[in-house]
Protein backbone atom coordinates (compact mmCIF):
# COMPACT_ATOMS: atom_id res chain seq x y z
CA UNK A 1 0.00 0.00 0.00
CA UNK A 2 1.66 3.40 -1.32
CA UNK A 3 1.54 6.28 1.03
CA UNK A 4 0.55 9.76 -0.35
CA UNK A 5 0.70 12.69 1.41
CA UNK A 6 -1.46 15.45 -0.60
CA UNK A 7 -0.12 19.15 -0.43
CA UNK A 8 -2.72 21.02 -2.45
CA UNK A 9 -4.19 24.69 -1.13
CA UNK A 10 -6.89 24.49 -3.39
CA UNK A 11 -9.83 22.67 -1.48
CA UNK A 12 -11.95 21.88 -4.77
CA UNK A 13 -8.72 19.71 -6.57
CA UNK A 14 -7.46 18.31 -3.37
CA UNK A 15 -10.74 17.11 -2.00
CA UNK A 16 -11.13 15.68 -5.60
CA UNK A 17 -8.19 13.58 -6.04
CA UNK A 18 -8.19 12.82 -2.21
CA UNK A 19 -11.87 11.20 -2.65
CA UNK A 20 -10.63 9.55 -6.19
CA UNK A 21 -7.53 7.87 -4.36
CA UNK A 22 -9.01 6.82 -1.41
CA UNK A 23 -11.59 4.97 -2.89
CA UNK A 24 -8.56 3.33 -5.81
CA UNK A 25 -7.27 0.19 -3.08
CA UNK A 26 -3.22 0.64 -2.78
CA UNK A 27 -3.72 3.61 -1.81
CA UNK A 28 -3.22 5.40 2.16
CA UNK A 29 -3.63 9.16 1.89
CA UNK A 30 -2.66 11.89 4.26
CA UNK A 31 -3.57 15.65 3.29
CA UNK A 32 -1.60 18.20 5.09
CA UNK A 33 -1.61 21.71 3.61
CA UNK A 34 0.68 23.43 6.89
CA UNK A 35 3.64 23.94 5.16
CA UNK A 36 5.33 23.59 8.64
CA UNK A 37 3.98 19.93 9.34
CA UNK A 38 4.65 18.93 6.18
CA UNK A 39 8.01 17.47 6.46
CA UNK A 40 6.38 15.67 9.96
CA UNK A 41 3.96 14.42 8.35
CA UNK A 42 5.92 12.82 5.65
CA UNK A 43 7.91 11.26 7.81
CA UNK A 44 5.07 9.96 10.22
CA UNK A 45 3.16 8.49 7.15
CA UNK A 46 6.09 7.09 5.32
CA UNK A 47 5.32 8.73 2.39
CA UNK A 48 6.14 6.95 -0.89
CA UNK A 49 4.79 10.31 -2.68
CA UNK A 50 4.50 13.82 -2.02
CA UNK A 51 1.83 15.43 -4.57
CA UNK A 52 2.12 19.02 -4.26
CA UNK A 53 0.16 21.83 -5.95
CA UNK A 54 2.76 24.57 -7.70
CA UNK A 55 1.36 27.84 -8.26
CA UNK A 56 3.11 31.23 -9.48
CA UNK A 57 4.01 32.87 -5.73
CA UNK A 58 5.74 31.88 -2.77
CA UNK A 59 5.49 29.38 -0.81
CA UNK A 60 4.52 27.51 -3.52
CA UNK A 61 7.06 28.02 -5.97
CA UNK A 62 8.15 24.95 -8.28
CA UNK A 63 11.71 26.35 -6.60
CA UNK A 64 9.79 26.37 -2.99
CA UNK A 65 8.72 22.90 -3.87
CA UNK A 66 12.00 21.58 -4.90
CA UNK A 67 13.81 22.75 -1.52
CA UNK A 68 11.35 21.85 0.43
CA UNK A 69 11.11 18.14 -1.49
CA UNK A 70 15.26 17.91 -0.81
CA UNK A 71 14.87 18.35 3.14
CA UNK A 72 11.88 15.38 2.63
CA UNK A 73 14.02 13.27 1.06
CA UNK A 74 17.36 13.11 3.13
CA UNK A 75 14.58 11.37 5.99
CA UNK A 76 12.80 9.66 3.26
CA UNK A 77 14.75 8.52 0.59
CA UNK A 78 13.01 6.44 -1.28
CA UNK A 79 9.78 9.40 -1.52
CA UNK A 80 8.60 10.59 -4.64
CA UNK A 81 7.53 13.70 -5.84
CA UNK A 82 4.91 15.03 -8.39
CA UNK A 83 3.70 18.58 -8.80
CA UNK A 84 -0.14 19.49 -9.75
CA UNK A 85 -0.22 22.90 -11.68
CA UNK A 86 -3.13 24.68 -13.44
CA UNK A 87 -1.72 24.90 -17.22
CA UNK A 88 -4.47 27.61 -17.82
CA UNK A 89 -4.15 29.93 -14.94
CA UNK A 90 -0.49 29.30 -14.78
CA UNK A 91 1.03 28.77 -18.46
CA UNK A 92 4.33 30.01 -17.81
CA UNK A 93 4.82 27.53 -14.33
CA UNK A 94 3.28 24.68 -16.02
CA UNK A 95 6.65 25.32 -18.64
CA UNK A 96 8.61 25.54 -15.73
CA UNK A 97 7.08 22.37 -14.57
CA UNK A 98 7.75 20.45 -17.08
CA UNK A 99 11.59 21.56 -17.68
CA UNK A 100 12.42 20.38 -14.37
CA UNK A 101 10.22 16.85 -14.88
CA UNK A 102 12.66 17.09 -18.15
CA UNK A 103 15.66 17.39 -16.10
CA UNK A 104 15.24 14.50 -13.35
CA UNK A 105 14.31 17.01 -10.51
CA UNK A 106 10.91 15.22 -10.08
CA UNK A 107 9.37 12.16 -10.82
CA UNK A 108 6.00 13.19 -12.44
CA UNK A 109 3.27 15.49 -12.95
CA UNK A 110 -0.04 16.41 -13.37
CA UNK A 111 -2.10 19.65 -15.57
CA UNK A 112 -5.29 20.17 -12.74
CA UNK A 113 -7.45 19.01 -15.92
CA UNK A 114 -6.39 15.23 -15.87
CA UNK A 115 -9.01 12.94 -14.24
CA UNK A 116 -8.54 11.36 -11.32
CA UNK A 117 -7.99 7.57 -13.34
CA UNK A 118 -5.10 9.24 -14.51
CA UNK A 119 -3.82 10.63 -11.33
CA UNK A 120 -4.34 7.08 -9.30
CA UNK A 121 -2.64 4.83 -12.48
CA UNK A 122 0.26 7.54 -12.06
CA UNK A 123 1.20 7.68 -8.42
CA UNK A 124 0.66 4.09 -7.94
CA UNK A 125 3.82 3.55 -10.58
CA UNK A 126 5.58 5.53 -8.93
Amino acid sequence: MKSVVVSIPNNLLSGGLCLYLKSESGFRIFREDRLEQLADTCVAAGADVLLAEVRPYSPYTVEDWLTRFAQIKRCLPQCRVAFVVDENSSPDVAKEVKRVKGKGRIDAFFYGTVSGEYVAAVIGSL
